[in-house]
């Protein structure tokens, strides 16, 4: 037994409203439905949940989702719950992999190509990458992440100072950055740069441009990372001046804050200078893990998003990646320091310098320069102006609040520019590394000292001297950090903080050391006594005399010495050694204690050689010497003595030995033996086809060739010669060439004769038609006789076939064509001449063609007759007739017509396609409308009038329920059915 409804009014079936009944039970089945979900009231919970994820999501992003079109790629970041693991060294790899792991889980989640993934940390919790407005909805909703930001872009701050903040100081105190590190996140650097070359510590780049498509990277290598040497190649110039005022020795450009610390570059930023919020975390998340490797305390920031934050708890500034990795960085005692930046805000500072343990820099003059105005975003207008500068005045263009930590110089610095330039330099960029690098040197000197200073020392330190300054616009204060009172001059007269003593001095010697503290007990120092020795401090100032000094060297020849008190040690009198002779060497014996007088005979040397050598008496003096002896009894020798060289030479003079004779050789002049004979020259050239002799009548040899010692006896090789140089040479051989092209020229060397034979092969064209050719003595090649080709047969094509080397007879069809195609094709017979052809076929074995031969076509038709195959069916389709398979079954008619609600079907019995609407597939689930099928438009969904939508249960909700089914029953009755 069931239920069914039933009318109760009578309808008008001619009225054009057939959808009212439709609409009666829609409005009754609305306040029953209504009070059925009215009981669970899900839009609660579900705006529950909406505001759940909706608060992890910045004040920037839901704008931006809010006008993205739903196929738009939005680049943002993830920051994930913290994993709950400890962020000390001794627990980082733990950190690191439960770090992973939450990541893994959280992209699960996601279907690939969903997630554009950008970039994926180690040490901090959280991802970077692109996606549609729904899947970042969908992330935000994951119980694992913590908050989902804009990847925001970053830009350069860019709108003398060593003086104002005790650099020289710390210089003089002999602190300068030596042994330690500042990372630089910018635009890289100039690698090769003569300021910098040297302090280059290591590269690395994550950069991504601020373009339309994410996965465009700026690295100079082209990607979007890059490690190791030309990493961090600066293509903006800001990297490399911000480095310049760190580190710079001074080449080119002045010289830096710490000119002997180094750089660990990182790009950031593209060669416009802008950069991506996730690219920043990249960098720092990296020095998390390698600052102690390399030896970073500090790291430097001269870049914001411009936008203005005047609490440090709101994101980006609190909870973002950037955010977390800089606190990460201060607890391991790394210093962050970031420009404020310089869109002139007053009531907040950008970010990331808005990051609670970041360490925020403005900016202040240096000196006085008149009126100077500030360019907006494209100096197109001017952002702010400031009359009558002077040093320690405010910059207008730095964004300043209570969240600004400290000031420092501003504009304008000369420091390294790119292509190994310098360059003027300013704004908050210029300020973050002027402190900075100030921090380095503080955190220098606590080590020197046996300490060391954590992030929140150094900011109170940096905060707690110098001048306040004020910012007219907002009347704010803030100090413009100075150092100098924390570097103590030593040796300037006056005991400064950090030092015991000052006694205008900076070299030791007494008990005020050179860094201006007490020496320890007995160190050594100075009574002012010359004449005591190894006097000692007392370890309260005070210098104790030693022992006396004893002055005596031990030395005879220096004469006695003796000691005065405020000169002490005086060197005593040298005993006289002169002994009045000027050619003696007088001298002081030491080891004797005597004086020594001895002969020296080249104080007597006149420098003439020919008079002989001087000598020296010890009581006389100088006395003259014997010439040397020339004649060395050699007749043939000339002998003679040489100023010049100092030596007695004797030449020897060949002529005086010559005989007159040429073929007994040239007699020789010996300086020991006297005349010698000569060798008698050389005969034989060793030629074997000379004749040798020498001729004593024109002192020569002479040299005669011979011809008949080369003849070999051959005929064919010509005749030959004796060359007198080369010696036997081959003769030229007779020729044998006639000039007939065709004959065989040879020499014969047994009749010693030139031989000439015909070669009728030399003359073959190699052409079979023209003839055979025949070679003539005389006359050369000769042509030949061509063959016979006409074979009497009128329909052949007679030929000669050259490639065959014979004549062909070939039958010509077309000789004996008569015209006619329906009788067949004539054809050509080589012997019997033209004969009758055979008239084509017709049928081609299909039945529904009609077939025929067409004279004037020259071609059988075969036509098809589509009546033949026609079944008498309509909705199976036309029947064709097809020519080379016969019948075909035709198509049946399309029926559907694009509407979904509506029923197609093909008539056969009127032969024609019938669509009847459907309503019932148009309903939409909605009590307050009712779904109509338009046999043209499809699913119409008629709104029921005064339809209230369905509300919970509870309250007015049951009242409008009650209300739809007592409105349903006064147009229903129900009956139940047996």
């Amino acid at each position: 037994m069931g239920w069914t409804w039933k009318r109760t009014s009578a309808s008008n079936r001619g009225a054009p409203r057939p959808n009212r009944e439709r609409i009666f039970t829609a409005i009754w089945a609305c306040g029953l439905l209504w009070c059925v979900l009215g009981i669970s009231s899900p839009g609660v919970a579900e705006a529950q949940a909406g505001e759940r994820w909706r608060a992890k999501i910045g004040r920037r992003l839901e704008a931006r989702l809010g006008t993205a079109s739903t196929q738009e790629r939005i680049r943002f970041s993830v920051v994930l719950e913290d994993p709950g693991v400890a962020r000390t060294p001794s627990r980082r790899a733990a950190r690191r992999r439960a770090i992973f792991l939450r990541q893994q889980s959280v992209l699960n989640d996601l279907a690939p190509g969903e997630l554009g993934l950008l970039r994926r940390y180690e040490n901090l919790s959280g991802f970077s990458g692109s996606a549609r407005p729904a899947i970042i909805r969908r992330l935000a909703q994951n119980p694992d992440v913590a908050q989902v930001y804009v990847d925001g872009e970053v830009h350069k701050n860019t709108n003398q100072g060593r003086s104002m903040i005790g650099v020289a100081q710390a210089a003089a105190a002999g602190f300068q950055g030596a042994g330690l590190n500042v990372a630089v996140l910018d635009s890289g650097i100039d690698t090769d740069h003569p300021d910098l070359v040297d302090h280059l510590v290591d590269e690395r780049c994550w950069c991504r441009s601020n373009n339309f498509n994410p996965s465009v990277g700026c690295c100079p290598a082209g990607g979007d990372t890059q490690t190791g040497p030309g990493a961090a190649e600066d293509d903006d110039g800001h990297g490399t001046s911000v480095s310049g005022i760190i580190t710079s020795n001074g080449t080119v450009a002045s010289s830096g804050v710490a000119p002997s610390a180094g750089i660990v570059a990182v790009k950031v930023l593209d060669a416009s200078g802008g950069g991506r919020f996730s690219d920043i975390a990249a960098a720092l998340d990296w020095l998390v893990a390698n600052h102690v490797a390399l030896n970073v305390r500090v790291v430097n920031m001269s870049l914001g998003d411009g936008d203005e934050y005047s609490s440090d708890a709101v994101s980006p500034c609190s909870g973002s990646n950037t955010a977390n990795a800089i606190a990460d960085l201060t607890a391991a005692g790394v210093a962050v320091f970031v420009a404020s930046g310089n869109d002139g805000h007053t009531d907040g500072i950008s970010f990331p310098a808005c990051v609670a343990d970041a360490i925020s820099v403005g900016g202040v003059y240096d000196a006085a320069l008149g009126n100077v105005s500030w360019c907006g975003d494209t100096c197109s207008t001017t952002l702010c102006t400031d009359t009558n500068t002077a040093a320690d005045d405010f910059v207008c263009h730095t964004n300043s609040d209570e969240l600004l930590d400290v000031l420092a110089p501003d504009y304008a610095t000369a420091t390294s520019g790119l292509a190994g330039s310098a360059t003027i330099f300013g704004g908050t960029s210029a300020a973050s590394p002027y402190a900075a690098s100030l921090g380095l040197l503080l955190i220098e000197q606590a080590l020197d000292q046996g300490g060391d200073l954590s992030v929140s020392e150094l900011r109170t330190l940096m905060k707690s001297h110098g001048p306040m300054v004020t910012n007219s616009a907002n009347g704010l204060s803030h100090r413009r950090t100075d150092v100098t009172s924390l570097f103590a001059i030593c040796g300037n007269g006056s005991v400064e903080l950090g030092e015991e003593c000052d006694d205008g001095g900076t070299a030791g010697g007494d008990c005020c050391s050179a860094s201006c503290l007490f020496e320890g007990i007995s160190a050594s120092c100075s009574d002012g006594d010359a004449c005591t020795v190894a006097d000692g401090c007392d370890g309260a100032g005070q210098c104790v005399a030693g022992a006396p000094l004893v002055c005596d060297d031990g030395s005879f020849c220096n004469g006695l010495e003796t000691c005065d008190s405020g000169l002490g040690c005086q060197s005593g009198v040298a005993p006289s050694v002169d002994d009045g002779v000027a050619c003696t060497s007088d001298a002081c014996d030491e080891a004797t204690d005597t004086i020594t007088h001895q002969a020296q005979d080249a104080f007597c040397d006149d420098a003439t050689f020919c008079n002989g050598d001087e000598t020296c008496d010890l009581n006389l003096g100088c006395q003259l010497g014997a010439p040397p002896v020339l004649n060395d009894g050699v007749a043939c020798t000339t002998d003679l003595c040489d100023e010049a060289l100092n030596v007695v030479t004797h030449l020897p003079v060949n002529a005086q030995c010559d005989d007159g004779f040429f073929c007994n050789g040239s007699e020789l002049c010996d300086p020991l033996l006297d005349c010698q004979a000569g060798s008698p020259p050389v005969v034989d050239d060793g030629v074997v086809c000379t004749a040798d002799l020498c001729d004593e009548a024109i002192d020569q040899v002479v040299h005669s060739a011979d011809n008949s010692a080369c003849d070999d006896g051959a005929f064919c090789n010509g005749e030959e010669v004796c060359d007198l140089v080369q010696g036997c040479q081959s003769g030229v051989s007779p020729s044998v060439d006639d000039g007939v092209s065709c004959t065989q020229d040879s020499c014969d060397e047994v009749a010693n004769v030139i031989v000439h034979a015909p070669l009728d092969a030399a003359c073959d064209d190699g052409a079979f038609c023209n003839g055979a050719e025949s070679c003539d003595l005389l006359l050369g090649c000769q042509s030949g006789a061509s063959p016979e080709v006409d074979d009497g047969v009128g329909c052949t094509l007679d030929e000669c076939d050259e490639g065959a080397d014979l004549v062909n007879h070939v039958a010509n069809d077309a000789a004996c064509d008569d015209g006619f195609f329906c009788n067949g094709s004539e054809t050509c017979d080589l012997v019997l001449d033209c004969q009758s052809g055979s008239p084509p076929e017709l049928d081609d074995e299909i039945l529904c063609t009609e077939d025929s031969c067409d004279e004037e076509a020259d071609l059988v038709v075969h036509a098809a007759a589509d009546s033949l195959c026609d079944d008498g069916a309509f909705c199976n389709g036309a029947e064709i007739c097809d020519l080379t398979t016969g019948c075909q079954s035709g198509l049946p008619p399309g029926t559907q017509d694009g509407v979904a609600c509506t029923m197609d079907s093909c008539d056969e019995s009127t032969d024609t396609v019938i669509h009847t609407p459907d309503d019932s597939t148009c309903d939409d689930s909605d009590v307050c409308t009712v779904g109509v099928c338009d046999a043209v438009a499809g699913c119409v969904q008629v709104p029921v009038p005064e339809c209230i939508p369905p509300v919970p249960l509870t309250g007015p909700t049951v009242l409008i329920g009650l209300v739809g089914l007592l409105l349903g029953t006064g147009l229903w009755s129900m009956r139940r059915l047996a």
